[in-house]
Order: C-alpha cells, then structure tokens, then sequence
C-alpha cells in the first residue's frame, strides 16, 4: 500500500506580488439555521468569476483554543477582540488575498494541485469545529452553536447556484486546526448531502493539524472524555457510520483519532509528528531527545500511521513530518519544499 492522495498539494505560498485573489462575501440569511455564535447569519467567500470546474471548499480555524466548550471560555472567546470568532457582522464584504497561501494560490507553479479550481473560504464564526447543532440559552452562555447548518447551507447553496454538483467535478473539503477537526466530523456528511441532492461529484478531504494524535499518552487529563464533553456542550453532530457502529453515546465517536476509520470518503491527513499546538490533555513533545516525552509521543504518531497503512485502505494518505508545525497548508516550506519518506507496505516498512 502506498500512502498518498490522488492529487498533489504540497505547494507554497506564492511569491507572486501578482497573484492576489479577490472573494466575495455571500450571505446566508435564506438558511434560517445557519447562525454564528451571536446569532449572525453564517457567510462564506467565493470569487467573482467562476474559473474552473473543480471546487475546493475551505473550513477555516483558528481563536483561541480553536473552540470553547464550557460557558465562561465562550464569553471569553467571544467578547472584544473575539468578536471576529463568533460573528459574521465585521466581515468586510470583499476579501483581498495578497499572494495567497497553500490551496489558494492561483499561481501554477506555487499551487499546481489547485491553482485552477474553484475556491471557497468558510469564516469559522461558530466556535464548534464547524460541527455543532445547538441553540442559544442560559446553558450555552446565549450563544448559539450552529457550524453544522453553516456547512450545510453551503453545500447547499452551492449546489443550488450551480458551482457544484456536477459530473466528473471534484470537491475537495479542507480545513486547518479547528477546521481540520470540522472536515473530519463532517466530511461523510457533505459527501452524503451531495448525493441526496442529486450531486454527482466526487469528494475527498484533507485534514489539516486536526486532533490526530496519540490519546492513549495523554497525561494531564482523558482527551477522549474532553472531547465527549464538547461534543456534548455543542450538541456535535459526529461520524453517522461510528454513531451507528458503536452507539449514538459512544465516546470514541468524538475523537478524530478514534473514529478516522469510520470515514468512507478518501481522506488526507496532514500532521506533525510533534504539532506544537495540537496535544491537548498532554505535555508539550517539543523536546525529541533519546528517552524523553517528545520522542516516545513522536513514535506513538509514527504507530497511529501504521495503524492507517494496517488498514487496507487504498483512498487514505497521510503526510506526517517530524518537525514541528501546525496547519502546513498556510506554511510554505511545508506545503511545497518539504518531503516525507513515501512508504510502501508489503512484508516491510520502510
């Protein structure tokens, strides 16, 4: 088995003072669901001529934390110069990106997986990686956790414009840190959308510094528990085959390193072996000296790639490095200069 993906996307950030990319903000005030924290319509960006048939849809992350999951972090996620994170009311309705990073890039030689394709960036306005289905009330802090129906209504709005849906065109859903997590919770679910809707588009996703990583080493607190506490405070909508495999309350179906196997649609991840934000519930692996904590967490990512070339499965890859770093997609020496060993298993690894 070899780990890959079927498209190349190891790229930089272009150089080219030239190559900016203007996007265009898109309301969703038609979708009465599709709400940011504050109750503020969720919006994506798409650019103003439609180039190329195949799309790339973009969960962004980022804040604090990435997400809140308790009352007093969401008030504090969201108050000042937090609004950003939990509204769509400051976006400004035209977005500039001056030589755009990773995926966005529409210079050939900077991103030429993508440089062509159809873009679309989705604010993370939620605080749920992009997965929540829960109401504004006093238990909630009065903010509301919708990022499953913004995903949804742009799918679906998508579709019904006509951008996607369309024989022979490809989707490919990306996100970084939280939105790598959101891809992963919700990448079957937009596959599925888009079959329901009659779409006839592939899709596949790329998960960017998710929560990938070695549970089982945690040693400030159980991250499974963690993460099943937040999907239980954002009402999360999971994995539908693991829900159904091992119970709508199981645990595991709330961990991205425990549930991956469940995703039926070709996936990427694209992780560090010692991701210098993505250790919850753990000491920082930063030190990779013989016999320390970072080198025995390095060898445990190394064990869960095993456990995905193990799999059988021939539409997984994974790109996993051992420097540290998070979100390689908006890194350049990441996304396009640096190499990882391509393993092929047989009856050895390399």
């Amino acid at each position: 088995m070899l780990i890959y993906i079927s498209f190349t996307f190891f790229i930089a950030i272009a150089l080219s003072q030239s190559d900016i990319l203007v996007l265009h903000k898109q309301r969703l005030d038609s979708y009465p669901g599709a709400l940011c924290n504050d109750g503020t319509p969720g919006i994506y960006y798409i650019p103003g001529v439609h180039r190329g048939s195949n799309v790339v849809i973009y969960l962004e992350g980022g804040g604090s934390g990435g997400a809140c999951a308790d009352i007093e972090s969401c008030k504090e996620r969201c108050r000042g110069n937090g609004e950003l994170l939990c509204s769509s009311r400051n976006y400004e309705e035209t977005m500039y990106m001056e030589d755009p990073f990773g995926p966005f890039s529409e210079v050939q030689e900077s991103n030429p997986a993508f440089y062509d394709w159809f873009k679309v960036y989705v604010p993370y306005c939620s605080s749920d990686e992009h997965a929540g289905m829960r109401e504004a009330s006093n238990d909630t802090a009065n903010l509301h956790f919708y990022g499953r129906n913004i995903v949804a209504s742009v799918v679906d709005d998508l579709f019904s414009d006509g951008l996607i849906g369309h024989v022979d065109q490809k989707i490919v859903l990306i996100g970084a840190s939280a939105g790598g997590a959101g891809v992963a919770k919700s990448c079957d679910f937009v596959a599925d959308r888009l079959r329901d809707l009659g779409s006839k588009s592939s899709v596949s996703c790329v998960m960017d510094g998710a929560d990938f990583e070695p549970y089982w080493m945690a040693n400030q607190c159980d991250l499974i528990d963690v993460e099943y506490e937040s999907r239980v405070f954002w009402n999360a909508q999971e994995d539908a085959s693991c829900l159904e495999s091992l119970g709508q309350d199981a645990p595991e179906c709330s961990s991205f390193s425990t549930f991956w196997s469940y995703i039926e649609s070709p996936f990427m991840i694209v992780s560090s072996e010692a991701d210098p934000v993505v250790h919850f519930c753990s000491d920082d692996p930063a030190d990779n000296s013989e016999g320390s904590y970072g080198r025995e967490w390095r060898r445990a990512m190394v064990e869960m790639a095993t456990e995905i070339i193990d799999s059988g499965r021939t539409d997984v890859g994974i790109f996993l490095a051992n420097c540290p770093f998070h979100v390689g997609t908006q890194i350049a020496v990441v996304y396009q200069d640096m190499g990882v060993t391509l393993v092929e298993y047989q009856e050895t690894r390399i």
